[in-house]
């Protein structure tokens, strides 16, 4: 009978049944599947998309503000510089300014030192009536020009640190001991009444102070027109 067959090849019939169903599902099923699939790598590669676009617009973003950073660094290093420039600057004009105080104080002082020895006049101190009608009062004299020339070399020594001013010193004062041990030794006659050694020592006397004020003289006019020219030359330096 048709039954006893159907039943001895129940399992064959089973097996294809299955096979029949899974190929109609895999027909029926395999299209959705597939559009589901590409539904998310469409999902993941516009993910990937905005991430690589938000990759770019940091990295631009970075990149923007390394080149802005490079800039402002550029910037503090030309200010740096400049700073640099304007701290030498203006070192160099406190420096000059410094000396500028030392040269015109000096200068000021030489001016009206110097002139006080060119116009002194030797022979109003050392006339005979002076001497034999006061004798203190020639003295005293004397005495005034040798303190004068030891106060100018003092005042004038007060700006020894500068070696330029040092050497003018030096120069002037070099022409005034002669001077002061001159007055020392007619000083001294003078009060011992030593009138023929006394009229010697004048007449050396007055011969050594002209020769002073004709050396002196050129010497003054010379520094005085350096000290000029180094004043000027220090106050253009000057940028404060």
């Amino acid at each position: 009978m048709w039954y006893d067959k159907l039943f001895k090849y129940r399992r064959l019939i089973y097996s294809a049944i299955a096979g029949l169903v899974f190929f109609g599902a895999f027909q029926l099923l395999g299209p959705i599947y597939y559009r589901i699939r590409q539904k998310e790598l469409a999902q993941n590669l516009r993910a990937q998309i905005y991430n690589l676009q938000k990759l770019s617009t940091e990295g631009t973003a970075k990149i923007k503000k390394i080149s802005e950073t490079k800039k402002i660094l550029a910037d503090i290093t030309k200010n740096s510089r400049r700073l640099s420039l304007d701290v030498l600057s203006y070192e160099k004009s406190y420096l000059a300014l410094e000396s500028l105080s030392q040269y015109y104080n000096y200068r000021q002082e030489f001016g009206d030192l110097l002139p006080k020895i060119l116009e002194y006049n030797p022979e109003n101190d050392l006339n005979s009536r002076s001497v034999s009608e006061n004798k203190g009062d020639f003295m005293y004299r004397l005495s005034l020009t040798q303190y004068a020339l030891k106060q100018i070399t003092i005042r004038l020594k007060k700006y020894d640190d500068t070696p330029e001013l040092a050497n003018y010193t030096k120069k002037i004062t070099a022409h005034f001991q002669p001077i002061i041990d001159l007055v020392d030794k007619l000083v001294e006659a003078t009060n011992r009444d030593q009138f023929r050694t006394s009229n010697q020592l004048r007449l050396k006397y007055i011969q050594n102070i002209k020769q002073l004020q004709s050396d002196l003289r050129p010497l003054y006019e010379q520094v005085l027109k350096e000290l000029d020219q180094i004043n000027q030359k220090l106050l253009a330096e000057i940028k404060i």
